[in-house]
């Protein structure tokens, strides 16, 4: 009850106090008294339970939320995490798939070798191209090295031409009696001649290839 009301109600209480006896006077008073000592009680009351009430309900969305919090970044750890592993994962495989490509650049040198001694036999020469593989494993796992792989297997087709010519050359030499030695001499001179002018270039396409992809390999340990 507010002061207003209170005001109010002793006032009445005085205009009619010379009706009524004392005795019920003194009834009505100790209800008035207790009346408002109630109503004051339970406004306090129900103000306490109220902001109780609100405070339980903002602490348990707060705990809705955090619990969603937790759940997010857990979430967004195990991503990370993944994602991280994926990338170890991949950078691991690239350096082993690099390790294969410079393993094929030096067989390319053994395979153009090979070539030589039988072209100048005049025997066919079937052996798979490691070019090939040179170029997969570039294409598919070290991009990077397009250019210098692309110049490499350039030089190297152009000394297998030369060697395929030769042996083609020889072998008509072998079938076609009596054998020509002075044409043989001739045709393995200018083999010689042919392979001397794409040596440098063949030389420099190797040397690029290592030192750059040296550099690669160096990157990724550093992800790995």
């Amino acid at each position: 009850m507010d002061q207003g009301a209170i005001q109010k109600l002793a006032a009445d209480i005085a205009q009619n106090i010379s009706n009524y006896p004392f005795w019920l006077l003194a009834i009505q008073v100790v209800l008035t008294v207790i009346a408002v000592a109630a109503g004051n009680f339970l406004n306090e009351y129900f103000k306490t339970r109220g902001k109780t009430f609100a405070t339980t309900a903002d602490f348990k969305t707060l705990q809705k939320q955090l619990r969603k919090n937790t759940k997010l970044v857990e979430s967004i750890k195990s991503d990370v995490a993944q994602r991280d592993w994926v990338l170890r994962e991949w950078a691991t495989l690239r350096r082993v798939k690099l390790e294969e490509l410079i393993a094929k650049n030096a067989a390319c040198d053994d395979y153009l070798e090979r070539l030589r001694r039988h072209a100048l036999n005049g025997e066919l020469f079937a052996e798979a191209r490691p070019d090939a593989d040179l170029n997969t494993l570039m294409t598919l796992y070290v991009p990077e090295l397009k250019d210098e792989v692309d110049e490499r297997c350039r030089c190297f087709s152009k000394q297998l031409q030369i060697g395929l010519r030769v042996a083609y050359d020889v072998l008509q030499l072998k079938q076609n009696p009596p054998f020509d030695f002075a044409k043989f001499e001739t045709i393995r001179s200018k083999y010689v001649d042919d392979l001397k002018l794409w040596l440098d270039p063949y030389v420099k396409a190797d040397l690029q290839l290592k030192e750059v992809a040296a550099k690669l390999v160096q990157q990724i340990m550093d992800i790995a």
